[in-house]
């Protein structure tokens, strides 16, 4: 039996734009959104908070939760990277306390190469993780509010 891994990440949203971390991989580029999992006896909000402070040097107020999906690796593309993975992600709204203040990034993630500042036009045609997410997104940020789970998808 495989445990199933929680998560939590951050939407973080400053004047029309998202913060998402930059990665490549095999000659590649790819965003996601800062976050990661929940440590033994830690809180989402905590991970949240750990999670950004570490991967893009922010520390962040963390809102609701936005959006929530399954991650079934088997499902997907990276089957054969990681077989029977299975995480349940929590997505918060977050907002960065003091943009002005920006920490050393402490404990990139696997393959970080930066971080960005997407707008909302740019987010349809950005290859952004989850896929899935883009659509939702881009109704959340522009008003037509559209939260809730997204199911299992990549």
């Amino acid at each position: 039996m495989y445990p199933i891994r929680t998560s939590a990440k951050a939407i973080i949203v400053n004047n029309k734009r998202i913060l998402l971390i930059r990665k490549e991989q095999d000659e590649k580029v790819y965003y996601t959104f800062p976050g990661g999992g929940q440590n033994h006896n830690e809180s989402l909000e905590e991970t949240v908070k750990r999670e950004c402070l570490e991967e893009v040097g922010y520390d962040v107020l963390v809102g609701d939760i936005i959006f929530i999906r399954d991650y079934i690796a088997n499902n997907h593309e990276f089957r054969d990277k990681s077989p029977d993975f299975h995480q349940l992600e929590m997505m918060f709204e977050c907002t960065v306390l003091n943009i002005n203040d920006q920490h050393e990034i402490t404990e990139a993630d696997e393959n970080q190469t930066g971080m960005v500042w997407l707008s909302v036009d740019e987010i349809p045609t950005a290859n952004i993780y989850p896929k899935a997410i883009r659509k939702s997104l881009v109704k959340y940020l522009s008003g037509k509010i559209t939260k809730g789970y997204l199911g299992a998808v990549n």
